[in-house]
């Protein structure tokens, strides 16, 4: 329910699965202690943003600087998402936004200058189907 809605009030949440307000609030603090529930945030509409161009850029690096180029690219303020793949040719999923083609150009050039990066492979996204 929580993924659903991270905002939904502890007293609606208690009615929804018929159990006590506070055993629902100790369940939930509960699964933060042990880390289950590490943050809660939002999911923003891509279209509701400025950024006008997003792009899936598949980054292939050396195996054994791969926990580096991880930490890099983490701290890359164009990168949205995030992922660690597997598969023959990409170790990482980068999904970058940009306000226009220089942006998401500018940002993987900041992906190609880590040490390990061997190379890349982009797709600009034409339109959200789902």
């Amino acid at each position: 329910m929580l993924k659903a809605n991270a905002r939904e009030p502890v007293t609606t949440l208690a009615r929804k699965l018929g159990l006590a307000r506070a055993t629902v609030q100790e369940r939930i603090d509960r699964l933060k202690r042990n880390g289950v529930i590490s943050r809660f945030t939002i999911e923003v509409k891509p279209e509701a943003t400025a950024s006008q161009v997003t792009a899936c850029v598949f980054v292939k690096v050396n195996l054994k600087a791969s926990a580096a180029v991880g930490r890099a690219l983490s701290r890359i303020k164009g990168i949205r998402e995030l992922y660690k793949t597997a598969g023959e040719n990409d170790d990482f999923l980068a999904i970058v936004d940009g306000a226009d083609t220089a942006a998401i150009d500018a940002t993987i050039g900041e992906i190609v200058a880590i040490s390990g990066v061997e190379r890349t492979s982009s797709k600009i996204m034409l339109a959200r189907v789902r």
